[in-house]
């Protein structure tokens, strides 16, 4: 967990390393119950020297409005091809022919699919989410699985990051979802080879 925290910080990804801390303090609560209190007096405690050390801190709101800047003009290439889209490749290309500015993604997963795919990528986005999360959820409720309330706890908060940024293109997002998915499908081979034969493990 130190490597990749470090990893995270060194890529300077303001998201991606707000995420990795709500994880981090989100299973830290979970595992230590009877020490709540303390960890959220440590936590206000750090929280101003965390600040200090937070990537770019200095700048949070004006890039906060280049942002918005980046979603509202991502919105109109989604008007200009509302059906099938601008394309993935294109979307770029488009984007400086509208602005005069490069940018390589609209820095939020929904409104660069519905960009570049149109109405059908971005329903097919949605209908992927809650398909998912029905399935998840019927899982958890059938089986109570232990692991499987920590891998739940992650999906929000890798969806709370594709509102902020495209996530297919951040490398430091991606090694988690892998990691975290990896884990999971590892978890679902075990339960599979107990129920098989519980003297196995």
């Amino acid at each position: 967990m130190f490597v990749l925290s470090l990893g995270v910080y060194q890529t300077k990804s303001r998201t991606g390393l707000a995420i990795l801390a709500i994880l981090l303090i989100v299973t830290a609560f979970q595992l230590f119950r009877r020490h709540r209190l303390w960890l959220t007096g440590l936590l206000i405690s750090g929280s101003a020297l965390g600040w200090a050390f937070f990537p770019r801190s200095h700048s949070f709101s004006a890039s906060l409005q280049t942002r918005l800047t980046i979603w509202h003009n991502s919105f109109d290439l989604f008007k200009q091809a509302p059906l099938l889209g601008v394309t993935y490749f294109g979307f770029a290309r488009r984007y400086f022919r509208l602005t005069g500015t490069y940018v390589p993604h609209a820095h939020d997963i929904l409104l660069m699919l519905l960009a570049s795919f149109g109405i059908l990528g971005g329903v097919g986005f949605l209908a992927l989410v809650v398909n998912s999360g029905w399935h998840l959820t019927k899982s958890w409720h059938e089986h109570q699985q232990p692991n499987l309330r920590y891998f739940i706890m992650t999906l929000p908060i890798i969806l709370a990051y594709g509102l902020t940024d495209f996530v297919l293109s951040s490398l430091q997002v991606l090694i988690i979802i892998f990691l975290l998915v990896a884990y999971w499908h590892r978890e679902q081979q075990v339960s599979r080879q107990l129920a098989l034969d519980p003297t196995k493990y």
